[in-house]
């Protein structure tokens, strides 16, 4: 039974794929990406060239980092030195956010993109 409902299927997954519905991504240019940080935001470059630029939500930036394979970046701001955290997750290629959370938002080491961005002593493991 459940190999004749496969077989349809899967036709129709490479007819969408012979047909243009769906294509893979396109692949990511060679080169390291670098980050320059800036008074509104970051710039993310590959080669020199500027890629995308992102804004995070609040002014003072305390942390960032390279994730996944340098196609995100993590990065948690702060509106000011005593208020909460905020930790959002950007694409590198396009500048999108992809996920956010507040510092106090993360619980048990989840959601797994922000571990090691919490706030010491609000983590409960």
């Amino acid at each position: 039974m459940i190999r004749t409902l496969f077989r349809p299927l899967a036709c129709l997954v490479a007819f969408l794929f012979l047909s243009g519905c769906m294509t893979p991504p396109p692949p990511r240019p060679p080169g390291v990406v670098q980050v320059r940080l800036q008074r509104d935001g970051f710039q993310l470059l590959r080669n020199g060239e500027i890629i995308s630029v992102v804004r995070p939500k609040h002014r003072n930036v305390e942390k960032w980092k390279l994730v996944r394979n340098e196609t995100a970046i993590v990065i948690k701001s702060r509106s000011d030195p005593y208020g909460p955290a905020a930790i959002e997750l950007f694409d590198v290629d396009t500048g999108e956010l992809k996920d956010s959370v507040m510092t106090y938002g993360i619980a048990a080491g989840r959601p797994n993109w922000a571990r090691g961005f919490e706030d010491s002593g609000n983590s409960v493991d």
